[in-house]
């Protein structure tokens, strides 16, 4: 039996990082550094052979280091 992540469950993880909590501002100068990407119709068994995996990740790879 496959192990679910339901989608409120992961929007409260999401939270927990920080991400949600407030207004990014229209500069996005207020947006947390967690990020969410929900991939629909990939499991752990297919998601590495997914070119969506590749476009959902490469931005966040390539853009530059934000410490807070």
């Amino acid at each position: 039996m496959p192990i679910l992540f339901l989608p409120v469950h992961v929007m409260e993880f999401f939270g927990l990082l920080g991400g949600g909590q407030k207004d990014a501002g229209l500069d996005g100068s207020g947006r947390p550094v967690a990020q969410l990407a929900v991939l629909p119709g990939l499991t752990h068994y297919n998601i590495s052979s997914s070119p969506t995996l590749a476009t959902a990740v490469n931005p966040f790879l390539e853009a530059p280091v934000c410490r807070q």
